[in-house]
């Protein structure tokens, strides 16, 4: 997985005695501005992929066939920094920070479609921007 700019483009390995990488294109158009990080779910999960960007949204991507399709997308108050799944444990949940301080973890509630996702917001209080987040692991 390569992102431009504004777009995602999909890498896999080619070859047994001298392996590299090559483009299987795929690329799609993922956002509005700057994306500015990727996370993949646990493969117990399947193949999900979270993108952030300047343009203040996370995308939730999964793999049908040959394609990827957006299946959860929102806009939050400021632009995204950064995201990061949780581990599988915790179930399908990942969690979003801004560049105003605010994380938002959000869960899927249709494991079979991941169409829906609930999400909590929590402000951060200190001194100095945020420019990170992750998961402890249970």
């Amino acid at each position: 997985m390569v992102h431009r700019k504004t777009g995602l483009s999909w890498l896999e390995l080619m070859g047994d005695d001298h392996p590299r990488w090559a483009s299987c294109g795929i690329s799609c158009k993922a956002h509005y501005d700057a994306i500015w990080r990727l996370s993949w779910s646990h493969s117990q999960r399947g193949d999900l992929l979270v993108s952030c960007s300047e343009d203040r949204q996370v995308i939730v991507w999964t793999e049908q066939g040959f394609a990827w399709k957006k299946c959860f997308q929102k806009t939050l108050g400021a632009p995204v920094l950064d995201v990061r799944f949780a581990s599988p444990a915790l179930g399908i949940k990942f969690a979003a920070i801004t560049a105003e301080s605010q994380v938002s973890v959000f869960e899927c509630t249709t494991h079979t479609t991941l169409q829906c996702w609930e999400s909590q917001d929590v402000m951060i209080q200190g001194k100095g921007k945020p420019g990170a987040v992750d998961w402890q692991q249970p």
